[in-house]
């Protein structure tokens, strides 16, 4: 939660600070995992609201922060690029109405799902070994 607010505070000084945007809010799943799009509503929302043309450029921190998963990833910028909605991801520093940026996007995205189903793997080799030891985890308080 503590990246969310730092988020949220560095996108609305940024945009309050831009000549060239205007600030038109900010949408976030937080403590929803990024993997899946139809378990995100304001991911959702977002989605719907640049159908409907209430913005032209989207700014992310990462691509990682916009989906996990490589191909809900191109088939959004995709989409918006079709709306004419820019997505730029400022870690990557991508912006999606390049051209080359798909390629990017690919690899990028690519690699960071590969890393997540490692920590996944990492994660379960952990407890399995945790339980033979005796130990017992049962949800997070």
């Amino acid at each position: 939660m503590h990246s969310l607010g730092y988020q949220t505070e560095y996108w609305k000084s940024q945009m309050a600070e831009s000549e060239e945007y205007e600030f038109s809010g900010i949408y976030a799943d937080a403590g929803i995992g990024g993997r899946w799009m139809r378990k995100r509503p304001q991911l959702l929302k977002m989605l719907a609201d640049a159908k409907d043309k209430r913005f032209e450029v989207i700014f992310t921190k990462s691509f990682a922060r916009f989906a996990r998963n490589t191909e809900e990833l191109l088939t959004m910028v995709r989409e918006l690029r079709e709306e004419g909605v820019k997505v730029i991801f400022e870690k990557e520093q991508i912006d999606t109405f390049n051209p080359n940026s798909e390629v990017f996007l690919t690899i990028a995205a690519s690699v960071a799902e590969n890393d997540l189903k490692i920590y996944s793997e990492n994660q379960m080799w952990s407890m399995r070994e945790k339980f033979k030891e005796g130990y017992i985890s049962v949800g997070a308080g």
